[in-house]
């Protein structure tokens, strides 16, 4: 795990700034990073949730995994910030850059999602279980998976806020190759967003499988 970094399980924030990952390889999950639950007691699983992990000015490119090409995180809160992804591959299953697994939060601004592929689901970003997700001037471009080619989204379990973001030419071989939702109890609004020329056999835009609380999109 972590073909370049993988932390350990301890109780700690982290913050990555101006970093470059690129060529990195992991036989199990996260290309270039792995970062596990915090745990305050490892011996009965007792997690903690409070702990935080920034990304900042960070480039991961040409990185692969058989899950999580680039990045795995579960349960912390997560901000990106003007950084870019391109080119990573999860060449087993899902979250062909980013793989997001209960996370408290998650926040990204001014991202870029190019070229990124993933063998079953969420070519750039796929999350599970996720309590809160805030995407803003950012853009997903070209990216490809089975389902959910930008991003794919299980159970989600608040809010989901979409804004100024654009999907461009992402493709997915069967459904959602903008944003894929299975399933969660989450309001989902999407504001100034532009989808062009994006493919998928059913909801190149937008796919949702089962319910949610309500959808909103504006200017769209």
């Amino acid at each position: 795990r972590g073909g370049a970094v993988s932390l350990s399980y301890t109780v700690a924030d982290a913050d990555f700034d101006s970093c470059r990952f690129e060529n990195n390889y992991a036989g199990e999950s996260g290309g270039a990073v792995s970062v596990p639950e915090p745990l305050l007691n490892k011996n009965d699983k007792t997690t903690h949730d409070n702990c935080h992990h920034s990304y900042n000015d960070c480039t991961f490119i040409n990185n692969e995994a058989p899950s999580a090409g680039a990045l795995s995180i579960q349960k912390y809160h997560v901000v990106f910030q003007d950084s870019t992804f391109n080119d990573n591959s999860a060449t087993g299953t899902y979250g062909g850059a980013l793989r997001l697994l209960s996370v408290y939060s998650m926040t990204m601004d001014d991202c870029n999602f190019t070229g990124n592929d993933a063998n079953s689901e969420g070519g750039a970003v796929y999350f599970s279980s996720t309590i809160g997700f805030v995407a803003t001037n950012s853009n997903f471009n070209e990216n490809d998976a089975a389902n959910g080619a930008a991003i794919y989204l299980v159970n989600p379990l608040s809010q989901i806020d979409l804004t100024n973001t654009n999907f461009t030419r992402n493709t997915a071989d069967n459904n959602g190759a903008g944003v894929y939702v299975q399933s969660g109890s989450s309001n989902i609004n999407v504001d100034d967003c532009a989808f062009d020329g994006n493919t998928a056999q059913s909801g190149s835009t937008l796919y949702f499988a089962g319910s949610t609380n309500t959808i909103t999109i504006t200017d769209s």
